[in-house]
């Protein structure tokens, strides 16, 4: 979350936006304002929004499909389930690597290691905040799933989902191993017919989701073409040539490390140090638990060779 606020801050702070739709609009002046570029590259801008505007009526729902089973261990395995039955029609050599069999019952150890730690308040207040909000997407993001347990629900939707969460989600058997394990002897369709509605739910989920990964497929083929055009007109309006994305390659950098200021009286600093563990440590929480033999050493300042002269602290 920091890092996204990080960012917006600083697109606002630059009013990237606005530079970026004043630099469209002389673009789009320069290939107007000539006949060979208005045949090739006329329609360049017009295309790459429209695909936006798809991209955009169902990026409500895309958001939620790709958080939703992270959020949710439940539903995270009925989904493994239905996955597992899926590979398993295929042959070994066209599986998933995960699920070959030389992998595949470290996969399944993996996909049920947590059933017995799940934190059921947490991932009951997660789905009722998810599902809430999913039903007031625009209409192309609706998550048709959801959507058909609320059809007259009207101002009770709220109380619908509690109840479809304690009393299908949760009461479901699929944390039962002997349940669990029934359920991976079975083909994908007779998983679809058995009338349990964790599953039924699952199997909506799986089936919209797949369809908007199509229609991300569908728009990113069409993008790659665009972007393509955008870069060689671009070159022609700018007369220059442009540094390639430096994603994937190998690169240095190198510069001064120092820290900045990202508001008024507020000034961070470029190294982290010891001291920043056991301030999170206080306030709990397992990411930051520090062993005894640390903590002593830490109390005692017996930081070795290893402590910053300049800063007194361990980096």
């Amino acid at each position: 979350m920091k890092n996204y606020k990080g960012k917006i801050k600083g697109l606002k702070k630059i009013n990237l936006v606005a530079q970026k739709e004043e630099e469209d609009k002389m673009l789009n002046n320069f290939i107007q304002s000539k006949p060979e570029l208005k045949a090739t590259y006329g329609n360049l801008l017009t295309d790459i929004n429209e695909v936006f505007r798809s991209v955009n009526e169902f990026a409500q729902a895309d958001l939620f499909f790709r958080q939703i089973f992270n959020m949710s261990p439940t539903l995270s395995l009925a989904n493994f389930v239905f996955t597992y039955t899926e590979e398993m029609q295929k042959p070994d050599n066209e599986r998933s690597q995960q699920f070959q069999e030389k992998n595949v019952k470290q996969t399944i150890s993996r996909a049920t290691s947590n059933i017995n730690n799940l934190n059921t308040r947490f991932e009951m207040a997660i789905l009722q905040k998810m599902f809430t909000d999913a039903h007031q997407f625009e209409s192309r993001s609706k998550i048709s799933a959801l959507e058909g347990l609320l059809q007259s629900a009207g101002n009770k939707y709220e109380k619908i989902i509690s109840d479809f969460i304690e009393n299908q989600i949760f009461a479901s058997k699929i944390k039962s191993s002997e349940y669990f394990n029934s359920l991976l002897s079975k083909k994908p369709d007779e998983l679809a017919s058995m009338n349990d509605p964790l599953l039924d739910f699952v199997h909506k989920l799986k089936m919209q989701n797949q369809t908007i990964q199509k229609l991300n497929e569908r728009n990113e083929g069409k993008l790659n073409k665009l972007y393509g055009d955008l870069v060689d007109v671009k070159m022609l309006w700018k007369q220059t040539n442009f540094i390639p994305d430096a994603n994937s390659t190998l690169r240095l950098t190198y510069g001064y490390i120092k820290g900045y200021s990202p508001a008024d009286a507020t000034y961070m600093e470029p190294f982290t140090s010891l001291d920043g563990v056991f301030e999170k440590n206080s306030i709990g929480g397992e990411d930051f638990a520090i062993p005894d033999r640390l903590r002593t050493l830490y109390d005692n300042k017996d930081f070795g060779n290893y402590v910053s002269k300049k800063r007194n602290k361990l980096p």
